[in-house]
């Protein structure tokens, strides 16, 4: 009786050894398919590091160029004499209060003048 408890106890240690095996077997193709997806995920994530940085070197150089292109332009031309002419203005505008201010008995007319072509 002793002797069939224990062959009944072996039969059943085998048979849970056998299913310990099959789920630890189970268990490695899970974790292998998991580390192959990682694997893909982490190749795919340094490729678009590598496009996004290329991207971005792209996109300054673009950049860098249109600035270039946009200070040779006439556009750049134009926006820099109208603010030396506004600004050279502003400035004779203060310069002529400050004048008639301070020589308020002076006639100061001629500065106002359109100014006179030599050739004529």
């Amino acid at each position: 009786m002793k002797v069939e408890r224990v062959r009944a106890k072996v039969s059943r240690l085998k048979v849970a050894s056998k299913i310990q095996a099959i789920e630890v077997e189970h268990l490695r193709k899970v974790s292998w398919r998991e580390e192959e997806a990682s694997t893909r995920l982490r190749a795919a994530l340094a490729f678009s590091e590598v496009k996004k940085k290329k991207t971005e070197e792209e996109i300054s150089v673009e950049r860098e160029r249109a600035v270039k292109a946009f200070k040779s332009s006439q556009a750049m031309e134009d926006i820099k004499i109208a603010f030396f002419q506004e600004t050279f203005l502003e400035g004779f505008e203060i310069c002529m209060r400050r004048v008639v201010k301070n020589f308020s008995g002076v006639d100061l007319d001629f500065l106002t003048d359109e100014p006179r072509l030599l050739k004529e």
